[in-house]
């Protein structure tokens, strides 16, 4: 008999806890999921005529280039959207993708494939020195057209929703890509390209009658594959 207690407190303890469990977030609940720092970064500041840079000693080679890249940007923007940012533009860049996926200033995982970000609270921009300087200026173009997005479109008080929450994504960066590459860019073309294609090909096989014999779900040169390649 009081086995049989034993194993019911065990199940009733168990189960309390399970319950208690439920409550806390999802990501709190599995192990990894939270963003790991593997080392600390003693920042420092370089202010130009208009940004707050955050830096640290290992990246300091490159920190002046970001900085003339960062400011002929605010100025190719300002002039074509005429708009002028308001205050000072925050840009903290990190040394290597692997240090600036440890960063604190945005919350939530960053993926490999991710080369920049800005968050919209305080218009700060974050990225990494990685890879030839060509896609590190295009990076700080595109990441400065979407701090130019931000403060166009703040919000009128302080539970406003803004003019930009109600645009769809594919317009805020297609915005942010037009302005940073221009209107001629090989790999954008490609890109249209080939899903112009694909769209014709998708349009002329729905129009065969069925019954036809092709699968083209399973053939090798199928929309789906070549959607699940890409």
């Amino acid at each position: 008999m009081p086995r049989f207690l034993s194993f019911r407190c065990s199940v009733i303890v168990l189960a309390l806890f399970a319950i208690c469990g439920g409550s806390a977030p999802a990501a709190a609940q599995y192990f990894g999921q939270n963003k790991v720092q593997y080392r600390s970064f003693d920042f420092q500041v370089m202010k130009t005529d208009h940004f707050d840079i955050y830096f640290y000693e290992s990246e300091r080679p490159g920190i002046d280039i970001a900085a003339r890249m960062a400011e002929r940007w605010r100025v190719r923007l300002e002039r074509l959207l005429k708009h002028e940012l308001r205050g000072r533009q925050p840009l903290v860049l990190y040394g290597s993708h692997t240090d600036f996926e440890q960063t604190n200033v945005i919350g939530g995982a960053i993926g490999e494939g991710t080369g920049g970000v800005t968050e919209p609270v305080k218009r700060r921009i974050v990225l990494p020195l990685a890879g030839p300087l060509a896609d590190t200026d295009h990076v700080i173009g595109h990441e400065l057209v979407h701090a130019f997005q931000f403060d166009l479109s703040a919000a009128v008080g302080r539970h406003a929703e803004t003019p930009l929450s109600r645009l769809p994504l594919w317009f805020i960066e297609g915005m942010a890509e037009y302005l940073s590459l221009g209107s001629v860019d090989a790999n954008a073309a490609m890109r249209v390209r080939d899903a112009s294609s694909r769209s014709s090909s998708s349009t002329s096989s729905s129009r065969r009658p069925s019954g036809s014999g092709m699968n083209t779900a399973s053939s090798p040169g199928s929309n789906e594959s070549q959607s699940s390649a890409t």
